[in-house]
Protein backbone atom coordinates (compact mmCIF):
# COMPACT_ATOMS: atom_id res chain seq x y z
CA UNK A 1 0.00 0.00 0.00
CA UNK A 2 1.16 3.53 -0.76
CA UNK A 3 0.05 6.33 1.56
CA UNK A 4 0.50 9.81 0.05
CA UNK A 5 0.03 12.76 2.40
CA UNK A 6 -0.59 16.18 0.79
CA UNK A 7 -1.35 18.02 4.01
CA UNK A 8 0.88 21.03 4.70
CA UNK A 9 1.99 19.30 7.92
CA UNK A 10 4.11 16.16 8.06
CA UNK A 11 2.13 12.91 8.20
CA UNK A 12 3.95 11.86 11.36
CA UNK A 13 1.26 9.63 12.84
CA UNK A 14 0.87 7.33 9.84
CA UNK A 15 4.64 7.26 9.31
CA UNK A 16 5.23 6.26 12.93
CA UNK A 17 2.59 3.53 12.77
CA UNK A 18 4.14 1.84 9.72
CA UNK A 19 7.82 2.83 9.91
CA UNK A 20 8.98 -0.73 10.48
CA UNK A 21 7.28 -2.43 7.56
CA UNK A 22 7.39 -2.00 3.80
CA UNK A 23 3.85 -3.30 3.48
CA UNK A 24 2.79 0.33 3.83
CA UNK A 25 4.92 2.93 2.04
CA UNK A 26 4.48 6.48 3.34
CA UNK A 27 5.22 9.57 1.25
CA UNK A 28 4.61 13.01 2.74
CA UNK A 29 4.94 16.44 1.10
CA UNK A 30 4.99 19.15 3.76
CA UNK A 31 6.59 22.26 5.22
CA UNK A 32 9.58 21.59 7.43
CA UNK A 33 11.40 24.38 9.21
CA UNK A 34 12.05 25.44 12.83
CA UNK A 35 8.85 26.18 14.69
CA UNK A 36 6.52 24.62 12.13
CA UNK A 37 4.31 21.85 13.54
CA UNK A 38 5.04 18.99 14.08
CA UNK A 39 8.75 19.51 13.41
CA UNK A 40 9.34 16.01 12.00
CA UNK A 41 9.81 14.76 8.44
CA UNK A 42 13.16 16.35 7.60
CA UNK A 43 13.84 13.80 4.86
CA UNK A 44 16.52 11.94 6.82
CA UNK A 45 14.28 9.29 8.35
CA UNK A 46 15.63 5.75 8.40
CA UNK A 47 12.38 3.77 8.53
CA UNK A 48 11.56 1.11 5.95
CA UNK A 49 9.48 2.53 3.13
CA UNK A 50 9.45 6.00 4.70
CA UNK A 51 9.81 8.95 2.34
CA UNK A 52 9.47 12.64 3.07
CA UNK A 53 9.72 15.72 0.87
CA UNK A 54 10.29 18.67 3.23
CA UNK A 55 9.54 22.02 1.61
CA UNK A 56 10.25 25.59 2.68
CA UNK A 57 7.50 27.80 4.03
CA UNK A 58 5.77 29.74 1.27
CA UNK A 59 6.30 27.14 -1.47
CA UNK A 60 4.36 28.27 -4.54
CA UNK A 61 1.66 26.17 -6.18
CA UNK A 62 3.51 25.35 -9.46
CA UNK A 63 6.59 24.12 -7.56
CA UNK A 64 4.48 22.04 -5.18
CA UNK A 65 2.38 20.56 -7.99
CA UNK A 66 5.31 19.45 -10.13
CA UNK A 67 7.24 18.12 -7.14
CA UNK A 68 4.24 16.06 -6.04
CA UNK A 69 3.76 14.63 -9.53
CA UNK A 70 7.41 13.67 -9.95
CA UNK A 71 7.76 12.43 -6.37
CA UNK A 72 4.71 10.19 -6.46
CA UNK A 73 5.83 8.79 -9.82
CA UNK A 74 9.26 7.88 -8.48
CA UNK A 75 7.92 6.07 -5.42
CA UNK A 76 5.10 4.45 -7.38
CA UNK A 77 7.46 3.02 -9.99
CA UNK A 78 9.80 1.75 -7.27
CA UNK A 79 7.16 -0.27 -5.40
CA UNK A 80 4.12 -0.71 -7.71
CA UNK A 81 1.71 -0.96 -4.75
CA UNK A 82 -1.57 -2.86 -4.81
CA UNK A 83 -3.60 0.02 -3.41
CA UNK A 84 -3.39 3.72 -2.59
CA UNK A 85 -4.45 6.02 0.24
CA UNK A 86 -4.40 9.70 -0.74
CA UNK A 87 -4.70 12.24 2.06
CA UNK A 88 -5.90 15.57 0.64
CA UNK A 89 -5.44 18.00 3.50
CA UNK A 90 -6.29 21.46 2.18
CA UNK A 91 -4.56 23.59 4.80
CA UNK A 92 -1.82 24.65 2.38
CA UNK A 93 -4.21 26.45 0.05
CA UNK A 94 -4.42 30.25 0.02
CA UNK A 95 -6.52 32.44 -2.30
CA UNK A 96 -3.64 34.79 -3.00
CA UNK A 97 -0.01 35.29 -2.12
CA UNK A 98 -0.88 38.95 -1.56
CA UNK A 99 -3.80 38.62 0.82
CA UNK A 100 -5.08 36.42 3.64
CA UNK A 101 -8.74 37.16 2.82
CA UNK A 102 -10.78 33.99 2.70
CA UNK A 103 -7.75 32.02 3.86
CA UNK A 104 -7.99 28.26 3.50
CA UNK A 105 -4.87 27.51 5.46
CA UNK A 106 -4.11 26.93 9.11
CA UNK A 107 -2.68 29.72 11.29
CA UNK A 108 0.86 28.72 10.26
CA UNK A 109 0.14 29.76 6.64
CA UNK A 110 2.73 27.34 5.37
CA UNK A 111 2.27 27.29 1.59
CA UNK A 112 0.72 29.33 -1.22
CA UNK A 113 -1.21 26.57 -2.95
CA UNK A 114 -4.37 26.83 -5.05
CA UNK A 115 -7.25 24.51 -5.80
CA UNK A 116 -6.11 24.60 -9.44
CA UNK A 117 -2.77 23.01 -8.54
CA UNK A 118 -4.28 20.64 -5.98
CA UNK A 119 -6.92 19.18 -8.28
CA UNK A 120 -4.39 18.74 -11.11
CA UNK A 121 -2.02 16.94 -8.77
CA UNK A 122 -4.80 14.70 -7.46
CA UNK A 123 -5.99 13.94 -10.99
CA UNK A 124 -2.45 13.02 -12.04
CA UNK A 125 -2.02 10.67 -9.09
CA UNK A 126 -5.34 8.92 -9.73
CA UNK A 127 -4.47 8.49 -13.41
CA UNK A 128 -1.02 7.12 -12.57
CA UNK A 129 -2.09 4.79 -9.76
CA UNK A 130 -4.98 2.85 -11.24
CA UNK A 131 -5.52 0.64 -8.19
CA UNK A 132 -8.16 0.53 -5.43
CA UNK A 133 -7.92 3.95 -3.78
CA UNK A 134 -9.11 5.54 -0.55
CA UNK A 135 -9.18 9.34 -0.55
CA UNK A 136 -9.18 11.18 2.76
CA UNK A 137 -9.77 14.80 3.67
CA UNK A 138 -7.92 16.88 6.22
CA UNK A 139 -7.08 20.42 7.23
CA UNK A 140 -9.15 23.41 6.14
CA UNK A 141 -9.91 26.26 8.51
CA UNK A 142 -12.06 28.56 6.37
CA UNK A 143 -15.37 26.68 5.89
CA UNK A 144 -16.51 28.17 2.53
CA UNK A 145 -13.13 27.63 0.91
CA UNK A 146 -12.82 24.17 2.42
CA UNK A 147 -16.22 23.26 0.98
CA UNK A 148 -15.13 24.41 -2.49
CA UNK A 149 -11.86 22.50 -2.20
CA UNK A 150 -13.61 19.21 -1.44
CA UNK A 151 -16.32 19.85 -4.03
CA UNK A 152 -13.60 20.23 -6.66
CA UNK A 153 -11.80 17.10 -5.45
CA UNK A 154 -15.05 15.12 -5.52
CA UNK A 155 -15.68 16.28 -9.07
CA UNK A 156 -12.12 15.30 -10.03
CA UNK A 157 -12.60 11.81 -8.58
CA UNK A 158 -15.85 11.41 -10.52
CA UNK A 159 -14.39 12.81 -13.74
CA UNK A 160 -16.76 15.77 -13.68
CA UNK A 161 -16.14 19.46 -14.33
CA UNK A 162 -17.82 22.10 -12.22
CA UNK A 163 -18.98 25.51 -13.40
CA UNK A 164 -16.65 28.32 -12.41
CA UNK A 165 -19.47 30.48 -11.04
CA UNK A 166 -21.29 29.76 -7.79
CA UNK A 167 -25.09 29.53 -8.40
CA UNK A 168 -26.71 32.72 -7.12
CA UNK A 169 -29.40 30.67 -5.36
CA UNK A 170 -26.79 28.78 -3.29
CA UNK A 171 -27.62 29.01 0.40
CA UNK A 172 -24.25 30.57 1.29
CA UNK A 173 -23.63 32.40 -1.98
CA UNK A 174 -22.01 35.48 -0.44
CA UNK A 175 -19.47 33.43 1.51
CA UNK A 176 -18.78 31.02 -1.34
CA UNK A 177 -18.42 33.72 -3.97
CA UNK A 178 -15.96 35.69 -1.86
CA UNK A 179 -12.94 34.25 -3.69
CA UNK A 180 -14.49 34.90 -7.10
CA UNK A 181 -15.86 31.50 -8.08
CA UNK A 182 -15.46 27.81 -7.39
CA UNK A 183 -11.66 27.90 -7.23
CA UNK A 184 -9.56 29.27 -4.40
CA UNK A 185 -6.47 31.19 -5.48
CA UNK A 186 -5.26 32.41 -8.86
CA UNK A 187 -3.67 29.86 -11.18
CA UNK A 188 -0.07 31.08 -11.34
CA UNK A 189 2.99 30.49 -13.50
CA UNK A 190 6.21 28.78 -12.46
CA UNK A 191 8.47 31.21 -10.54
CA UNK A 192 11.90 31.97 -12.05
CA UNK A 193 13.74 29.61 -9.69
CA UNK A 194 10.96 27.01 -9.69
CA UNK A 195 12.60 24.33 -11.83
CA UNK A 196 15.78 24.51 -9.77
CA UNK A 197 13.80 24.06 -6.55
CA UNK A 198 11.82 21.16 -8.00
CA UNK A 199 15.01 19.40 -9.07
CA UNK A 200 16.56 19.92 -5.64
CA UNK A 201 13.54 18.43 -3.86
CA UNK A 202 13.21 15.51 -6.27
CA UNK A 203 16.93 14.71 -6.23
CA UNK A 204 16.84 14.42 -2.43
CA UNK A 205 13.89 12.04 -2.70
CA UNK A 206 15.62 10.08 -5.47
CA UNK A 207 18.67 9.56 -3.28
CA UNK A 208 16.51 8.25 -0.44
CA UNK A 209 14.74 5.84 -2.79
CA UNK A 210 18.09 4.54 -4.07
CA UNK A 211 19.15 3.73 -0.49
CA UNK A 212 16.27 1.27 -0.04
Amino acid sequence: MLYVDLDVHHGDGVEFAFAHTEKVITLSFHVHEPGFYPGTGDGKEKGRGVYNVPMPRGTKAPVWEETVKRGVTMVWERYLPDCLVLQCGCDGISPSEYTNAGLLTDPHRGMSLTTHAFTRAASYILELCKVPTLILGGGGYHPPSTAKHFALLTATILGKELDEDIPVDAEYWEELEHDGGIHVGRDTQMPPDGEEEIERLCEALRQNIDKH
